[in-house]
């Protein structure tokens, strides 16, 4: 059995996509906002959806997306 290492890459062009952490997804998409283009994620979390600010194109990381997943769940509390 081989280990595979996950390396990870911001979407270009900027696109939706679904970010996994404890057997749970999250969704992450570009947002238009005044002059520029920004990361939200969202997450529908009993019931209620919630929305958290990543930054501005070209800044995301794996470890950003892993902490804000968990700030995500930690505000739902």
């Amino acid at each position: 059995m081989t280990l595979q290492v996950f390396t990870f890459s911001e979407p270009n062009p900027p696109r939706p996509f679904r970010w996994p952490v404890n057997d749970r997804w999250y969704s992450i998409r570009p947002e238009r906002r005044g002059n520029g283009t920004y990361w939200y994620m969202r997450k529908r979390i009993n019931g209620k959806n919630h929305n958290l600010y990543l930054g501005p194109l070209g800044k995301l990381s794996a470890e950003l997306l892993d902490n804000a997943a968990a700030q995500l769940e930690a505000s739902a509390q």
